[in-house]
Protein backbone atom coordinates (compact mmCIF):
# COMPACT_ATOMS: atom_id res chain seq x y z
CA UNK A 1 0.00 0.00 0.00
CA UNK A 2 1.60 3.40 -1.14
CA UNK A 3 1.49 5.84 1.59
CA UNK A 4 1.04 8.50 -1.56
CA UNK A 5 -2.48 6.33 -2.44
CA UNK A 6 -4.59 8.97 -1.24
CA UNK A 7 -3.51 11.38 -3.12
CA UNK A 8 -2.98 9.60 -6.79
CA UNK A 9 -6.29 9.93 -7.68
CA UNK A 10 -6.67 13.49 -7.21
CA UNK A 11 -3.16 14.39 -9.03
CA UNK A 12 -4.44 11.99 -12.18
CA UNK A 13 -7.69 14.20 -12.07
CA UNK A 14 -5.09 17.71 -12.22
CA UNK A 15 -3.55 15.88 -15.11
CA UNK A 16 -6.81 15.25 -17.24
CA UNK A 17 -7.78 18.72 -16.45
CA UNK A 18 -4.92 20.22 -17.82
CA UNK A 19 -4.91 17.58 -21.08
CA UNK A 20 -8.43 19.10 -21.02
CA UNK A 21 -7.21 22.63 -21.51
CA UNK A 22 -5.14 21.79 -23.92
CA UNK A 23 -7.88 20.34 -26.22
CA UNK A 24 -10.04 23.93 -25.36
CA UNK A 25 -6.79 25.32 -26.64
CA UNK A 26 -6.81 23.22 -30.26
CA UNK A 27 -9.97 23.96 -30.27
CA UNK A 28 -9.92 27.42 -30.57
CA UNK A 29 -6.90 27.07 -33.16
CA UNK A 30 -8.95 25.28 -34.81
CA UNK A 31 -11.68 27.72 -34.75
CA UNK A 32 -9.08 30.55 -35.84
CA UNK A 33 -7.90 28.48 -38.70
CA UNK A 34 -11.90 27.89 -39.78
CA UNK A 35 -12.00 31.57 -39.48
CA UNK A 36 -9.16 32.44 -42.04
CA UNK A 37 -10.89 30.19 -44.91
CA UNK A 38 -12.98 33.27 -46.44
CA UNK A 39 -10.16 36.12 -45.99
CA UNK A 40 -7.49 33.20 -47.48
CA UNK A 41 -10.47 32.40 -49.74
CA UNK A 42 -10.45 35.89 -51.35
CA UNK A 43 -13.13 37.22 -49.33
CA UNK A 44 -11.14 39.85 -48.36
CA UNK A 45 -8.20 40.81 -51.06
CA UNK A 46 -5.18 43.61 -50.94
CA UNK A 47 -2.31 44.08 -48.71
CA UNK A 48 -4.01 44.27 -45.74
CA UNK A 49 -5.73 40.83 -46.26
CA UNK A 50 -2.05 39.15 -47.13
CA UNK A 51 -0.83 40.74 -44.00
CA UNK A 52 -3.62 39.74 -41.80
CA UNK A 53 -2.99 36.39 -42.90
CA UNK A 54 1.04 36.03 -42.90
CA UNK A 55 0.22 37.32 -39.29
CA UNK A 56 -1.78 35.10 -38.26
CA UNK A 57 -0.06 32.27 -40.24
CA UNK A 58 3.54 32.99 -38.79
CA UNK A 59 2.75 34.61 -35.32
CA UNK A 60 -0.60 33.36 -33.66
CA UNK A 61 -1.05 29.81 -34.77
CA UNK A 62 2.99 29.19 -33.87
CA UNK A 63 2.21 30.87 -30.61
CA UNK A 64 -1.18 28.95 -30.07
CA UNK A 65 1.03 25.58 -30.46
CA UNK A 66 3.46 26.38 -28.11
CA UNK A 67 0.92 26.90 -25.63
CA UNK A 68 -0.54 23.77 -26.51
CA UNK A 69 3.11 22.04 -26.08
CA UNK A 70 3.44 23.52 -23.22
CA UNK A 71 0.27 22.46 -21.15
CA UNK A 72 0.90 19.04 -22.81
CA UNK A 73 4.69 19.35 -21.63
CA UNK A 74 3.40 20.70 -18.05
CA UNK A 75 0.56 17.05 -17.55
CA UNK A 76 3.50 15.16 -18.96
CA UNK A 77 5.82 16.40 -16.09
CA UNK A 78 2.99 15.88 -13.57
CA UNK A 79 2.59 12.41 -14.85
CA UNK A 80 6.12 11.53 -14.93
CA UNK A 81 6.76 12.84 -10.93
CA UNK A 82 4.07 11.27 -10.10
CA UNK A 83 5.54 7.75 -11.50
CA UNK A 84 9.03 8.66 -10.04
CA UNK A 85 6.98 9.01 -6.61
CA UNK A 86 4.93 5.64 -6.73
CA UNK A 87 8.50 3.68 -7.65
CA UNK A 88 10.07 5.35 -4.67
CA UNK A 89 7.25 4.73 -2.56
CA UNK A 90 7.53 0.98 -3.72
CA UNK A 91 11.05 0.49 -3.40
CA UNK A 92 10.61 1.66 0.13
CA UNK A 93 7.62 -0.14 0.78
CA UNK A 94 9.95 -3.17 -0.19
CA UNK A 95 12.71 -2.25 1.88
CA UNK A 96 10.76 -2.17 4.86
CA UNK A 97 9.31 -5.32 4.20
CA UNK A 98 12.64 -6.68 3.74
CA UNK A 99 13.41 -5.07 7.04
CA UNK A 100 10.52 -6.66 8.61
CA UNK A 101 11.05 -10.39 7.41
CA UNK A 102 14.78 -9.71 9.18
CA UNK A 103 13.50 -9.03 12.02
CA UNK A 104 10.60 -11.17 12.25
CA UNK A 105 13.12 -14.53 11.27
CA UNK A 106 15.33 -13.29 14.38
CA UNK A 107 12.18 -12.98 16.89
Amino acid sequence: MSIFSCVMGEVQDVVNQVVQQANLVEEVAGGIRNGMNPIVGGAWTGQGAQAFIEEVQTRLIPEIMALIASIMGFGGGITTALDIIQQADNDVFGVVGQVTDIFDSIF
